[in-house]
């Protein structure tokens, strides 16, 4: 079978991974080495046995293509069988192989493959424990009829895959004569960001790994990384944070600090990295500090130029002692109990066996195609001591050995480099070594590659496919995707595939930042970002249908955030602010779903003074609603509103009178506004927009006492939520019907609205929302004669308003506060006092646990799902 065939249809892929390989390496090296071998042996002559291809080897596992998915299943079977019987040295009882399996077409290019069935094979095989076999839904639909009568399939129920937007069926092979019985899978959280997996092994840095995991162990609460660009920190925290993770209750995450442009920015980077929302006016790090209540770890990768935000971070962690940090920089964060840790080169030296830094070119030169044997040690061990055995260099010059000897790139590095000499010990040297290697690399490319990348520096988030073309590729001779790919094979570039929205291209900081010198000396960097502005003007309406249609967009916008920030600022600088309050205007859900106002906010105090858009006065009232600042909302809406007018934009004129409908004294008068606004939404075909007519119409009914009119509304705003498929609408949705209930006194059906929506809002961390359905709880108790805890529960709920700088919803209120002069008048007022004081002191995940509980009650005692 060869590799031309595999992406003209579908094909079964398989990775594979040994377990716990790190600690092996270091409990017993030289039976390790054995070991190793004898488990490729076994591997790769059981997949040749069953026409698999081993397109990959990632050092301690395969990735391997099957065209038929049968015998790609049978081949995990044999594999794991031939494993379990190996005999295997003395001092290691056997290794435990995690294999994932998916069917699907993929996209071949080089030597790797990418699509949507690759990144599921891989990440089932995470998913795992050593031992198991896991199958996607796909592959088991295509075997299930012809798989031997010693294999079987065990249904594993649904999970959700890192990277993947919604759950997975998952399926274990049961194998004759092989232990079947696992642990639970090891579903990723759909709250914050996990720890990245890398394509490539990691070599080395045992004792440092061992050593920073000991300072953590130890009580260390923040260890920062030091070096140079390219010494390795990013992968060196990973891994160890990796190593720590089983110990941490809550999880370990991880913020990638490098596309953040402010210090002002970290704080919501914090947030989104443990899975906590912004919101209200609330200081988003002590909402950080609120939210985890579980032992922490999370990784803030490349802190360097955002050092003024380290006192706020420092704060967090003084706060709440669940919290550890390892961050990774080119200087000390400077605060309080920081352990600095200073990270070295690879060792290069051998003592007889392969040294760190060799062992890496070697690993790295083979996953390029090369075979090197021992004979090369000695050249590749000059090379590696001529880059300051850097990582990043190391890569970087490997990568050559796809077409070059390892002489011939000695010579190459020792005309280019030699000035250099060997290295030196201190950190300026190795900056210099490092970017003459990145010079030295560029200059092996041709120049449209060249180009590709010091305009990608451009885009902090990364380049989508599409950006590829429409703002990096423009002008080049040939296609963007083949010049991107080389610069990828040359380590140049990186490929990220498990991101909502596709495949990302981008830079390490290191290689962002010289690209930028490139470009900004070329006199291109003003013209880049003017295509980057006309990309999100071009993509603008797309993604605002995206929005009114499902959730899959938004998470893309999250991942592109740094890009369309960089886009703003661009266009201040460029007076093109008018075409950018276009784009923002069409992604108004973006904003109004993900609490991200303080971007928009900081643009339009620079671009109202610009412009005369009512899309600018739109966004301006759009962001005073926001906030609750209703007069500034109700000024700026009537202006817009009499603009778009003059404009005949039906869109502008029904989305302004949905949000000024909301802020009028007039019911008739706001009525008549919401008629014409769901009118439009209908023929424009926005189901947000009929959501949102529906719901402000139904709160018009609350409030002049029509509340079968009001349930009506919201329960027709039911088909509108689910043509968009967001869960935070549903969940909003549900807490109004249950208002609703309450107010024509149908109690036990107000409890059931709520319970949807509570745990959602719990669930997914969201203060905001959790305290809204408390409160209503909390009434709910009340009213059944539960006074003491309903008042303690309302109490914590309103202390989260209160640290949140917003207030209960007026309709919302009315029931609460008439449940509040209830229990005063049922309980003793030192009673009500104490209750009172008793909620206002509970934590998050107190009061999360008590609305359960109280929940369980008013539902007929059965369990929250």
């Amino acid at each position: 079978m060869t590799t031309d065939n595999l992406s003209k249809g579908p094909v079964t892929l398989l990775f594979s991974d040994i377990e716990g390989s790190t600690g092996l390496w270091e409990s017993d090296e030289r039976a390790m080495r054995e070991a190793h071998a004898q488990h490729h042996r076994i591997l790769t002559d059981t997949f040749n046995d069953f026409d698999g291809n081993v397109v990959k080897d990632t050092g301690d596992g395969f990735m391997v293509v099957f065209d038929d998915p049968t015998r790609g299943v049978e081949a995990a079977a044999a594999s794991q069988k031939a494993l379990h019987e190996a005999e295997w040295p003395e001092d290691i009882d056997t290794l435990k192989v995690r294999i994932g399996m998916s069917t699907g077409v993929v996209e071949h290019r080089g030597a790797d493959f990418y699509g949507q069935d690759a990144n599921r094979a891989s990440r089932l095989e995470s998913l795992g424990s050593g031992g198991q076999v896991l199958l996607s839904e796909s592959t088991r639909a295509l075997v299930m009829s012809h798989l031997p009568d010693e294999i079987k399939l065990r249904d594993l129920g649904m999970h959700l895959l890192r990277g993947m937007s919604r759950e997975e069926k998952v399926y274990q092979l049961v194998i004759s004569g092989v232990p079947d019985q696992f642990a639970p899978l090891k579903s990723e959280s759909t709250r914050g960001r996990p720890l990245p997996t890398f394509n490539s092994s990691f070599v080395g840095r045992s004792s440092e790994i061992g050593a920073i995991s000991g300072l953590v162990e130890g009580g260390t609460r923040v260890v920062t990384l030091l070096g140079p660009g390219g010494i390795g920190k990013t992968r060196l925290a990973v891994e160890t944070a990796r190593c720590l993770e089983d110990a941490m209750a809550g999880g370990a995450f991880f913020a990638d600090l490098a596309p953040v442009g402010s210090p002002e920015e970290v704080g919501p980077a914090f947030a989104e990295a443990v899975g906590i929302h912004p919101e209200g006016n609330a200081d988003v790090f002590g909402l950080v500090a609120e939210g985890i209540s579980e032992t922490t770890l999370v990784v803030m990768d490349n802190f360097d130029h955002l050092i003024e935000a380290g006192p706020s971070v420092a704060g967090v962690v003084a706060a709440n002692p669940n919290l550890t940090l390892i961050t990774t920089s080119r200087t000390p964060l400077g605060i309080r109990g920081e352990q600095i840790y200073q990270i070295e080169p690879l060792d290069v030296a051998s003592n007889g066996a392969l040294s760190p830094a060799v062992q890496l070119f070697y690993d790295r030169a083979r996953s390029h195609g090369a075979q090197l044997d021992e004979a090369d040690i000695d050249v590749v061990s000059s090379i590696c001591r001529r880059v300051d055995a850097l990582p990043l260099a190391i890569e970087l010059v490997a990568a050559r050995t796809r077409f070059l000897s390892v002489t011939e790139i000695e010579r190459m590095l020792e005309g280019s480099l030699d000035a250099l000499g060997s290295g030196s010990a201190d950190a300026p040297e190795r900056h210099q070594t490092i970017r003459n290697t990145i010079d030295w690399s560029l200059r092996t490319v041709t120049d449209d590659q060249r180009t590709l990348f010091a305009r990608l520096s451009t885009l902090p988030a990364g380049a989508s496919l599409v950006m590829l073309e429409q703002v990096c590729g423009v002008g080049l001779e040939g296609s963007a995707l083949d010049h991107v790919a080389a610069l990828v094979d040359n380590s140049l570039v990186s490929a990220v595939t498990d991101l909502p929205g596709g495949t990302r291209f981008r830079q390490l900081a290191l290689l962002r930042e010289y690209g930028a010198e490139i470009l900004e000396a070329a006199g291109e960097t003003g013209q880049t970002l003017d295509r980057l502005i006309d990309y999100y003007v071009s993509a603008a309406p797309e993604l605002r249908r995206g929005l009114e249609t499902g959730a899959a967009t938004e998470h893309k916008l999250v991942v592109d955030h740094g890009n369309l920030t960089a886009a703003l600022q661009r266009s201040l600088d460029a007076s093109r602010v008018d075409e950018m309050a276009d784009v923002l205007m069409d992604l108004w859900i973006y904003w109004f779903n993900g609490d991200r106002v303080a971007t928009v906010v900081e643009w339009l105090e620079h671009a109202a003074s610009e412009s005369n858009s009512p899309k600018v006065d739109w966004l301006v009232g759009f962001m005073a609603f926001q906030v609750g600042d209703f007069p500034t909302m109700v000024e700026r809406m009537t202006r817009a509103l009499e603009l778009f007018s003059k404009a005949d934009d039906a869109r502008g004129l029904a989305l302004t009178r949905v949000f000024l409908a909301s802020g009028l004294e007039d019911p008739a008068e706001s009525r008549e506004l919401l008629d014409k606004a769901y009118l439009a939404f209908e023929e424009l075909g926005d189901p947000v927009g009929r959501f949102l007519a529906l719901l402000t119409q139904s709160v018009i009914d609350f409030f002049v006492g029509d509340y079968e009119s009001c349930l009506r509304r919201r329960e027709t705003a039911w088909s509108a939520v689910k043509e968009v498929n967001h869960q935070v609408l549903e969940a909003w949705l549900n807490w109004n019907i249950g208002l609703a209930y309450m107010s024509l006194g149908r109690l036990d059906e107000a409890a059931t609205a709520f319970e949807p929506a509570f745990e959602y809002m719990a669930n997914d961390g969201y203060q905001e929302g959790t305290a809204s359905c408390g409160e209503c709880i909390g009434a709910l108790d009340i009213k059944a004669d539960r006074f003491e805890r309903g008042v303690k529960l309302i109490a914590a709920s309103r202390s989260i308003f209160d640290r949140l700088g917003i207030a209960s919803w007026v309709e919302a209120a009315s029931h609460v506060d008439a449940a509040l002069e209830t229990a005063k008048e049922n309980l003793a007022e030192s009673e009500f006092n104490r209750v009172w004081a008793e909620g206002q002191d509970l934590k998050l995940v107190e009061t999360i646990d008590l609305a359960r509980r109280a929940l369980s009650e008013q539902v007929g005692d059965r369990s929250p799902t």
